[in-house]
């Protein structure tokens, strides 16, 4: 790479003797602007550095397949950012030194999410968690609110009765009613 006053300077490369490697911009002797830090063990950064450290966006790799994109400050995640883990579970959020903290959703493989605050990595305040649906049982509630009379207490069709075949789809009262139950 380039070199000025005996320090690296502008675009280089340097191999490091545990394997890690180092390609892009250096200033007086650190990393400093864009640059690939590719890890002996496959791990890989690419983004932006300041003072030899990671910061500013960047996107960090595990050999393992998990990779979070986002903001780094010193060298940790801080700021938005978003983590992926190998099996499907993500974190879209924000972060501080490394972990979770502020807003962010958390979902999991099986679709069950939770909406709300992250404190030191940990749900931590106002927060929603939505449980995974069971979308077979949920078909098997749906109704059309005109063809309904008489909804249960969990909002689903309880209607057992024939069609009394008056046919003029006026339920005005049932949709009241199910309307004052959701409030």
């Amino acid at each position: 790479g380039e070199w000025k006053m005996n320090k690296m300077e502008g675009i280089g490369t340097y191999t490091f003797a545990s394997g890690d490697k180092y390609v892009g911009e250096y200033n007086n002797d650190k990393r400093e602007g864009i640059g690939t830090y590719t890890y002996a063990n496959e791990n890989k950064y690419v983004g932006k550095w300041k003072d030899d450290k990671q910061d500013g966006q960047g996107t960090f790799t595990f050999a393992s397949g998990e990779k979070y994109v986002g903001e780094f400050k010193d060298g940790k995640k801080n700021g938005e950012g978003t983590e992926f883990f190998f099996e499907g579970t993500k974190y879209v959020g924000e972060f501080r030194d490394d972990k979770y903290h502020g807003q962010g959703t958390f979902t999991n493989s099986s679709g069950a999410k939770y909406i709300g605050e992250f404190k030191n990595g940990k749900r931590d305040g106002f927060g929603v968690y939505y449980d995974t649906i069971d979308e077979e049982a949920l078909q098997r509630n749906i109704h059309d609110v005109e063809d309904c009379d008489d909804f249960n207490d969990n909002y689903i069709c309880d209607d057992d009765e024939e069609d009394d075949g008056d046919n003029n789809n006026n339920h005005e009262e049932d949709l009241d009613e199910y309307n004052e139950r959701e409030n």
